[in-house]
């Protein structure tokens, strides 16, 4: 039989299927959870203690720098942040099927990983210790140094929290904090590079402590070992929401070393180490919630996200509460009689962490459960750097600025965990194609270009020698256009009338929904595109097995007609200037062709993450095709022909571009097209063949005739 023969889905493996559901992961028992919980807190406590003791001895202006060159270690740990996350989510998963794991891969790219950003931090460090005022580079070649331990802690690290044995890693943390303690002590005399230098070796004791308890190895394991491994795509990604939030942290803080005098920068690193003590407390529960984010199945991961954000909005408004009482009392106490903080600056800061927090916990959130990460934080950063330049007179202006820039991304953040978890529709294994091909025709009030055009479609396809179905959906149409077409065999052609009108992207998810193709497109109704493309297309799916073939008017082999007028021109080149700034990722940026067709597990997938109703549905559909992890994209050559009926509405080209950016927010921001990515054993098979074609199809037409 042609149709089967030509559009066979099973020899094509590089699909992505729909993730599969996993059980939620075991949780550490309640006293290694608390264990792990009073660790961090008197980690956190030793920090403090840390910071007392060196504001002390260096006083207000050396302890500036200080703060200031801790903010910049803070950013070199991005990188091992995101790395930890990564790991966590991977251990978690093969820890909860039962399946052993080999590291040796991971701790060869930490370290080399390591030793290249440390030979970068060494080279930068002229440049890095004058903007900063260090007067020496020696605290920035200990930073370089700094990096390789830093970097190969990531592995155990990874491997004791994804088997949730956090007591162990809680345990070499405050074993870590209090060495650095110790140290200090012994290397403050030497200023700040002997500062820096305590912390430095610290953390290589809390190194070999974490791989000395992540060498035991569980006891049940099963299986073919699991390489631990970071890929780079994802890593990047999560680079670059982590890397906004720890700058979030310490923005401030360089800006007041910059913008204020030294004795005041210092005051303001005081007031806001004071304040970020509550990220400490994001961070525990945090470190908590991540193999449950990464192993969940989605409605329980967005369970505990919800939890989790909710914990730490009180535990931040409670710290907020007391930094307000008993905050300048503590920042004397802690800092020394030289350092003042008033209640005024302590309470902003505060509630700017509180948004940071809710910023962080969204961030680990996307990177554990679907390998990417957010740009919330470098929303509320670009938002705080516009603000700070036009507004910083005084630490309490800052302060300010920061408070509202932190909000403006947290309030993004807690909408989507308090939002519907997004679900799969029935998968393709449980609802078989039956059909090669369906070709969904919406249309609004078309008048009598409907019936020829549908009538044009069918022939065409029926020449093609592939088994197919057309489904035909009118938009609240007005016209009585539906009823030009209702004489067509209801074999070959299945008619949908909605009740009003919704726009494209209604009428589109409608059909593509009911489609029982193996592939699955659209054709617009308006005629300005020959069926006939179809024969191109199917030729490139029979060839390729591509995800998806879109029509491109910026194809080398198209042909456009002149007549197109000057505003559709130049709205057409503007649109897609935007798309291609907002979406350089994607392969073309001719997105508006009403002419596309898609592979059926992609749509199963894809479809039910998608909200726009109008004309930018085209684009959300591929935008979260790609960012589901679909690569296969195909640009087609197209004819298309004016037929006089369309307009240029400046009204439906404002909604165009307001669907852009809102399908960039949802894209960058919440996160809404992320997919998890189950492991390739788990995916599911390709839809089935058909049995037999149905009888409206031409299976004596031999293949490739056309």
């Amino acid at each position: 039989m042609a149709g089967p023969e030509l559009l066979d889905a099973r020899t094509s493996d590089d699909r992505r299927p729909a993730p599969a559901v996993v059980a939620t992961p075991r949780c550490p028992p309640g006293g290694a959870k608390l264990f792990f919980l009073i660790c961090l807190g008197l980690t956190a406590v030793g920090n403090a203690v840390f910071h007392a003791v060196t504001s002390r001895v260096l006083g207000p202006d050396a302890y500036g720098a200080v703060g200031s060159f801790l903010v910049v270690m803070a950013v070199l740990a991005v990188p091992a942040t995101v790395a930890e996350t990564l790991l966590t989510s991977a251990v978690a998963r093969a820890y909860q099927a039962g399946r052993p794991i080999r590291v040796a891969p991971a701790v060869l790219r930490a370290a080399i990983c390591g030793l290249v950003v440390g030979s970068a931090v060494f080279l930068c460090a002229p440049v890095l210790s004058s903007f900063l005022h260090l007067g020496s580079p020696a605290s920035v070649w200990w930073l370089a140094a700094y990096c390789v331990p830093l970097a190969l802690e990531t592995v155990p690290w990874g491997v004791l929290c994804g088997r949730t044995r956090f007591g162990a890693a809680g345990l070499a943390s405050l074993t870590g904090t209090l060495a650095r303690l110790v140290i200090v002590v012994a290397l403050a005399g030497f200023g700040v590079p002997g500062v820096i230098a305590a912390v430095v070796v610290a953390d290589v004791i809390r190194l070999g402590l974490l791989w000395l308890y992540a060498r035991r190895r569980p006891a049940a394991v099963a299986g073919p070992a699991e390489t631990l491994d970071v890929p780079a795509d994802r890593l990047l990604s999560g680079l670059a929401a982590l890397g906004g939030g720890w700058l979030l942290l310490g923005a401030d803080t360089m800006l007041a070393r910059h913008w204020f005098t030294p004795t005041a920068s210092g005051w303001y690193a005081a007031a806001s180490t004071a304040a970020h003590g509550t990220f400490l407390l994001a961070g525990m529960v945090c470190l908590l919630a991540v193999p449950q984010f990464a192993a969940g199945s989605p409605v329980a991961a967005r369970r505990t996200l919800r939890r989790t954000q909710a914990r730490v909005v009180a535990l931040g408004a409670a710290a907020a509460l007391g930094l307000v009482v008993v905050g300048p009392l503590v920042v004397g106490a802690v800092f020394g009689t030289g350092f003042a903080a008033s209640r005024t600056l302590l309470a902003l800061l505060a509630v700017g962490t509180m948004g940071i927090n809710a910023i962080w916990l969204q961030a680990q959130f996307q990177l554990a459960r679907a390998g990417t990460g957010t740009l919330l934080p470098w929303l509320s950063l670009a938002l705080i750097a516009v603000g700070a330049a036009v507004w910083h007179g005084t630490p309490t202006q800052l302060a300010t600025v920061v408070a509202a820039g932190s909000w403006a991304g947290a309030a993004i953040a807690l909408r989507y965990a308090w939002s519907a978890p997004v679900e799969a529709v029935r998968p393709p294994a449980t609802a078989p194609a039956t059909v090669d091909l369906t070709v969904v025709v919406p249309y609004y009030n078309p008048g009598d270009l409907l019936r020829p055009n549908v009538v044009n479609l069918l022939t065409s396809l029926g020449d093609s020698g592939v088994t197919f179905e057309v489904i035909t959906v009118g938009d609240g149409c007005t016209d009585g256009s539906p009823a030009t077409i209702d004489d067509l065999d209801p074999g070959l052609v299945r008619r949908i009338s909605l009740s009003r009108n919704g726009g494209k992207g209604s009428a589109l998810r409608t059909g593509l929904r009911e489609g029982r193709g193996r592939y699955i497109g659209f054709i617009d109704a308006d005629g300005d595109l020959d069926p006939l493309h179809w024969q191109t297309f199917l030729e490139l799916i029979r060839l390729y097995r591509p995800d998806m073939v879109i029509g491109s008017k910026r194809h080398p082999l198209s042909e456009v007609d002149a007549y197109r007028g000057v505003a559709r021109r130049l709205c057409s080149a503007g649109y897609q200037g935007l798309v291609r700034v907002l979406f350089p990722h994607l392969p073309v940026s001719d997105t508006q062709v009403g002419i596309k067709v898609f592979r059926r597990e992609l749509l199963a997938e894809v479809l039910p993450r998608t909200v726009e109703r109008g004309f930018v549905f085209d684009l959300e559909l591929l935008v979260a095709a790609r960012r589901g992890g679909y690569r296969r994209i195909l640009a087609a050559p197209v004819s298309v022909r004016h037929n006089g009926r369309s307009t240029i509405r400046w009204h439906a080209v404002w909604h165009m571009a307001a669907g852009t950016l809102a399908i960039a927010r949802r894209l960058y921001l919440e996160g809404r097209y992320d997919i998890p990515r189950p492991p390739a054993a788990e995916r599911p098979a390709a839809s089935p063949a058909p049995a037999e074609p149905p009888s409206a199809a031409r299976p004596d037409l031999p293949m490739g005739t056309r």
